[in-house]
């Protein structure tokens, strides 16, 4: 019962820190639609982690583990080779058309 309120209490204190990081990296105009596929993939990821977790508990839990290694050093080997590109921070200037209208019933 403690483990789950703990894991509920770190989730509560680093949500904000994803959401910020997804608002600097798209433009202003785009935050709906980036805010909600990063909680979607998210939520996904969580839901998938439980059933990998589910899984490790049935049996030996060798497969499993075996995969996710494999699958982690798959990552490695792109992010070491140069394959994943990291996007660049957006500007964090409002767009002009966004603060004209914004302002034209001032």
């Amino acid at each position: 019962m403690l483990g789950g309120g703990g894991g509920g209490g770190l989730t509560a204190a680093t949500d904000w820190v994803g959401k910020a990081w997804v608002s600097r990296l798209v433009p202003r105009h785009e935050q709906g639609r980036a805010q909600g596929l990063f909680q979607g993939v998210t939520s996904g990821a969580v839901l998938v982690a439980g059933i990998w977790a589910g899984l490790l508990w049935q049996g030996s839990g060798r497969l499993p583990l075996l995969a996710s290694g494999a699958v982690g050093a798959a990552a490695a080997i792109f992010v070491l080779a140069g394959r994943v590109d990291v996007p660049e921070v957006a500007d964090p200037e409002p767009d002009s058309d966004v603060v004209d209208q914004a302002t034209a019933g001032i």
